[in-house]
This record gives C-alpha cells, sequence and structure tokens, in this order.
C-alpha cells in the first residue's frame, strides 16, 4: 500500500550500507540516516532500539517522538529537524514543540537543531509521483518551490 514497513526497515537499510560499501565506501565512514513522516518514526525507533551507530539524522516532515523527549530527554543522535511552514501533516505547532523540547527546556540546541522552512508544505519533501489520499486532504497550499 505505499507505506513504510517497519518488518522491512533493517534489513532494507542493511543492504542498502552493504551496497554503499560495495561500491567504495570506507566502513568506518560517519553515516547519517533520514526520514520523511512516518518515515521519521520508523528510523528512530529503528536506530534507538537497534542501537545502531549513526554520525546523525535528518527529519523532514517529521520529529523526534515525544518518548524519546518526556518526561527526560533520552535520544542519543544528534537530530536536525527540518518542518514545512505549511505542512497540514506535522503541522507547524508540533514543530514548534520540537524545538521547546529539544533545544529550550534540555539545552541540547547544538546537537537538535529545529528548522522552520517558510512557505513548504509536508508533500515537497516527498517531491515526486502521486500524491497520497492523506496528504491530498491535510496538506496545505506550498507557497514556494
Amino acid at each position: 500500500m505505499d507505506t513504510p514497513n517497519p518488518l522491512e526497515l533493517s534489513g532494507a537499510i542493511s543492504d542498502a550500507l552493504n551496497q554503499l560499501y560495495a561500491a567504495g565506501l570506507d566502513k568506518n565512514a560517519p553515516v547519517f540516516y533520514s526520514g520523511h513522516s512516518l518515515g521519521s518514526v520508523m528510523i528512530q525507533d529503528h536506530l534507538a532500539n537497534k542501537n545502531v551507530k549513526a554520525a546523525g539524522l535528518i527529519l523532514t516532515g517529521g520529529y523526534i517522538q515525544r518518548k524519546y523527549l518526556w518526561p527526560t530527554f533520552n535520544f542519543n543522535i544528534p537530530t536536525l529537524t527540518i518542518g514545512g511552514e505549511l505542512d497540514g501533516l506535522s503541522r507547524i505547532t508540533r514543530i514548534a514543540e520540537a524545538f521547546y523540547l529539544s533545544n529550550e527546556r534540555d539545552s541540547h540546541i547544538d546537537d537538535y537543531p529545529v528548522i522552520v522552512a517558510p512557505g513548504v508544505n509536508h508533500w515537497q519533501f516527498a517531491g515526486e509521483g502521486e500524491i497520497p489520499f492523506l496528504v491530498k486532504e491535510r496538506d496545505l497550499q506550498a507557497e514556494s518551490t
């Protein structure tokens, strides 16, 4: 149904890394991970639960889950959160909460920056193909390209 499958994630990541190593990537090279929307939830859980060594994480149209922020900050992977100002699914108010919880409350501003892309909506992070029904129904009209 064109949605991420948590049962396939570990194998897909392992396959991708093996392809990179086969193409010449040094096995000690820093690896950054990224996730968009539901993928941002799944990649966090994968990295936290599998105790994967990651140089960093980039979330687009998503944010660090509350279970890693509350009641104590317990997500140890430096993470850049990029939210769209006009994201109709991962709304700006949730991005503001992510900023407050990961940066202000626990003083992690250097390792957990949160930024807002002006005029950007949810679909612009995914960018191609047919827009899924839920995104068509809830996303806001983008003001920038």
